[in-house]
């Protein structure tokens, strides 16, 4: 069978294979990249900021050329790994920031603090919403220095009561906590 230009397949040469080329497996990435999404679930709970590390790593090393038919294995484990983390980050964004108001009553008044990294942090979280009552650093709110009680803490959070004021507190990395955000209930 001949085409518009008189070639004919039979005219075409053999495909040429050369011994480094590597085959490329994608049900192989595909499977590997889905086993590593339950190992990243384990990983994001037990170790949060180092599985986002470890994320941002495996997909930065996989743009590698040098490292050849291990690229899309590190992408696809990568991407496993990226979709837990990335899961987990964004539904501790979303629950820190409305926690505090959640918790009292709609009627009542709000507040959320700029965190400044070279304000030194407290202690304790007691001692951090201590510090703040003290220095009055919350306008509007007259928050009371002592009688603080912590009512839940997860992590790196923890909420304060004190009568009707309600206030959340945050680890900062260097161990330290401060108020982040607070409200009063009605």
């Amino acid at each position: 069978m001949r085409d518009h230009e008189g070639i004919t397949v039979t005219d075409l040469p053999p495909p040429v294979r050369t011994t480094n080329q590597p085959k490329h497996r994608p049900v192989t990435n595909w499977l590997v990249g889905a086993a590593s999404v339950p190992v990243g679930f384990v990983l994001v709970v037990v170790m949060p900021i180092n599985a986002a590390i470890l994320v941002v790593a495996l997909l930065g090393v996989s743009a590698l050329r040098s490292l050849g038919r291990w690229r899309s294995l590190l992408f696809a484990i990568g991407v496993g790994l990226a979709i837990p983390t990335v899961a987990y980050f964004g539904l501790a964004v979303a629950h820190h920031q409305t926690s505090a108001q959640r918790a009292c009553a709609e009627s009542g008044s709000a507040f959320q603090l700029d965190l400044v990294p070279s304000v030194p942090g407290q202690p304790t979280p007691v001692a951090a919403v201590e510090h703040e009552a003290s220095t009055n650093a919350v306008p509007g709110f007259a928050l009371p220095s002592t009688g603080w009680t912590v009512v839940s803490r997860s992590g790196t959070e923890a909420t304060l009561r004190s009568g009707r004021f309600q206030v959340q507190t945050i680890q900062v990395p260097d161990g330290t906590w401060m108020v982040d955000s607070g409200s009063t209930c009605a």
